[in-house]
């Protein structure tokens, strides 16, 4: 099909992406090979137009991404299917014009309005509906909620408001909350079209970004209670929620997970992105006229300067995201507003985009970097183009942010002030001031707080999947705790469903081992609650327990452990739990030390403890982050220091392996390594529970994946 015939055309990379989807109301194959109808795409003419198909969201099963007709020696069949799709596309176009005709190319890339949701190794594929500003609609407005953008016989509504059927992920299960990850798991992600015109080009650059709900209204000031003051300032070393979720609303990054559902990848200071046919190149295109708070230009060379300090920290500087850019060999700015980055061998390509996206990476300005030697933990305010800026801070008490009046996003931010309280988490204090009515919002509440607010007009509170796991550090370096025989009898020790209940009044827990338990990569529940550790009577695990205790020469137990307890209510219950059951257990006596949440990250990274108990998060769900961050010889978050020679060479075949099934298999072997030489003994995977007034509009947590992507409060607003 000829690039003028009309916006019916898609390439042969397009139909593996998108598994044989309709154009034109044609019938769609599924993976299982049975054809479906789809509705008629709005822009390929044929269909219905705005507003009279279906709003409720859809997804259906397709292929696995298939290779070029060329590469698979299909060249023909390949031009017959695009000859009846450009016959097809004319007939349609002919019996109802349409104001979008697009042709496709090869190269991937992402465009207002049309954001094709896609992991391309997953199962499931969705449309998201057109409420971002499109300054592309011949009305140049945001198309009102329900108008579904069908695209190849598919129509979406992920981003809708949450109705009252739709559950937390307690209660809609972990096949669900998988589903609707694997859908937005990819990003927004769609076929370029070469030869843009300069309309085009600027329609895209124009993209905003607007509040979930019509008619937002301006003004007032957000309280909003999170977590302890942060122990440094500089975002991209920190792990921990007192950074990303005090500093975040002062900060843009490369592109984003959308805040109003915490999945689609959609623009931010790219506005487009184009990832190269052979993988090995993803290409950014920069919004210019974008000032820092300090009034200087952004361009490319803040995001080189950014990222390099990411993939390759200075010595000195630990990053937990540098994992993700393992494959990035170079960084080069293409002008002051194109910026690419090319990779040693591919990557799955939703992993990348990922990794790109996360709330972490946000993009600070090359001479601030230059300026504090490339170390930003005692700069507290440098600059940003986010939609706050920094008024004042009140060490452990408030940051104080106004908005940003140039913010480049110029209907965002609703608010005119943003004060960010200090509060641990799960904590009573955090719980009071809210129900007490000097927050608005408070994120990371006990049970009984959220429980509460729930049951109290005026009040509302969700429950989410976090990125984390809590877990006993066992320093490696520290005799005898090198010794894997060791360190597997203190994780059988472990009581888990003892711990999980322990702690249930503070925050809901998960049972897991070494793998995310409510991802595709995990081993089923089923499964897992057979295995010793994880068994409801613990009984054959404390056998085993001391059986290895006594091969390893420690039947008599261990004296003087120093254990550090990270500050924070389940921590320090399951600190006293657990030591009551090692001495029952194996006799080991231990030293508890609890030391502040912003100090256990200084403690654990530079080694001073034996045993240490507290939490890590992921940026990705995907193996390939953590296992490489946890568990990884020199992983930044490898903080027991263990190494296995088998582990490496299988995690190194993980990052290359593009087929899922073959990526679970080996993800499978590594379980068992980590399950029988433990490098730290992991205790329960997070839920977390944010609580708040209805009056606090923009804010959907119940659909997120983590807090760490979802920080900056720019489509907040109050109702009041």
């Amino acid at each position: 099909m000829s690039r003028g015939s009309g916006a019916g055309a898609f390439d042969e990379s397009m139909s593996g992406l998108l598994g044989h989807c309709s154009i034109g109301g044609r019938p769609t194959a599924g993976r299982s090979g049975r054809r479906r109808r789809g509705p008629a795409c709005r822009g390929h003419g044929g269909g219905p137009g705005p507003g009279t198909g279906s709003a409720r969201p859809r997804t259906v099963p397709v292929s696995r991404r298939r290779p070029a007709a060329s590469e698979a020696g299909g060249a023909a069949d390949s031009s017959r299917r695009r000859r009846a799709s450009d016959s097809d596309s004319r007939a349609a176009s002919a019996a109802t014009p349409s104001p979008r005709r697009r042709a496709w190319s090869r190269s991937e890339t992402w465009f207002p309005g049309h954001g094709v949701s896609s992991a391309v190794s997953s199962p499931l594929v969705a449309v998201e509906d057109d409420r971002y500003h499109d300054p592309g609609r011949e009305d140049g407005r945001s198309a009102p909620p329900g108008d579904a953008v069908p695209i190849c016989g598919l129509t979406g509504d992920l981003m809708a408001e949450p109705s009252a059927s739709r559950s937390d992920p307690e209660t809609v299960g972990r096949r669900a909350f998988l589903r609707r990850l694997a859908v937005a798991a990819g990003g927004a992600v769609v076929e370029s079209f070469p030869g843009r015109s300069r309309a085009r080009a600027a329609a895209e650059q124009a993209f905003q970004l607007r509040a979930p709900e019509p008619d937002p209204k301006r003004g007032g000031t957000l309280r909003y209670g999170v977590a302890s003051s942060p122990a440094h300032f500089d975002i991209h070393q920190s792990g921990t929620v007192a950074n990303i979720g005090a500093q975040g609303p002062m900060y843009d990054n490369l592109i984003r997970r959308d805040p109003r559902d915490g999945q689609t990848i959609i623009p931010d200071l790219a506005y487009r992105w184009d990832i190269a046919p052979d993988g090995k190149g993803y290409t950014f295109h920069l919004r210019s006229g974008v000032r820092f708070h300090d009034g200087a230009n952004f361009t490319a060379e803040d995001v080189k300067a950014t990222f390099s300090r990411i993939i390759w920290p200075p010595t000195g500087i630990v990053i937990p995201r540098t994992p993700l850019f393992s494959a990035v060999s170079e960084i080069r700015a293409l002008g002051p507003h194109k910026v690419e980055f090319r990779l040693k061998e591919p990557r799955p390509r939703g992993f990348m985009l990922s990794a790109f996206a996360s709330g972490w990476n946000v993009i600070v300005r090359k001479k601030t970097l230059e300026e504090n030697d490339y170390n930003l933990r005692q700069t507290p305010n440098y600059p940003g183009t986010g939609p706050f800026r920094h008024v004042s801070r009140k060490k452990d008490e408030v940051w104080l942010m106004e908005r940003n009046p140039h913010y480049w996003n110029t209907p965002l931010p609703y608010l005119d002030r943003l004060a960010v309280y200090n509060f641990a988490p799960f904590s009573p204090e955090l719980g009071a001031a809210l129900l007490g009515g000097k927050l608005d919002y408070a994120r990371i509440v006990d049970t009984a707080t959220l429980r509460r607010a729930q049951e109290q007009p005026g009040m509302t509170g969700a429950t989410y999947y976090q990125s984390v796991v809590d877990a006993v550090w066992v320093n490696t370096r520290h005799k005898p705790f090198g010794d894997p025989r060791v360190r597997r009898a203190l994780h059988l020790a472990l009581d888990r469903h003892a711990l999980i209940d322990v702690v249930k009044e503070a925050a809901p827990y998960l049972l897991g081992g070494f793998v995310y338990p409510f991802s595709e990569w995990a081993t089923p529940r089923n499964e897992m609650v057979q295995r010793l550790g994880y068994q409801q009577d613990p009984k054959p695990a404390v056998e085993e327990a001391r059986r290895l205790m006594a091969a390893a020469g420690y039947a008599a137990g261990l004296r003087n452990v120093d254990f550090v307890v990270r500050e924070g209510a389940s921590w320090k219950l399951w600190a006293v739990a657990i030591q009551a059951m090692l001495k029952e257990a194996l006799d080991i006596e231990t030293k508890l030390r609890t030391v502040q949440i912003s100090a256990f990250f200084e403690e654990t990274q530079g080694g001073n403890f034996d045993l240490s108990i507290g939490a890590i998060v992921s940026t990705l769900i995907d193996p390939s982050d953590y296992f490489n961050a946890w568990y990884g010889t020199d992983g930044p978050q490898n903080y027991s220091k263990w190494h296995d020679p088998a582990f490496q060479k299988l995690v190194t075949q993980i990052d290359r392996e593009l087929d899922d099934r073959r990526r679970r298999a080996l993800v499978r072997q590594g379980e068992a390594i980590l399950e029988h030489d433990p490098p730290f003994l992991p205790v329960a995977w997070e839920q977390l529970s944010d609580a708040w007034y209805t009056s606090v509009k923009g804010q959907q947590p119940r659909h997120i994946f983590g807090i760490y992507d979802v920080a900056r409060w720019d489509v907040a607003w109050l109702d009041k």
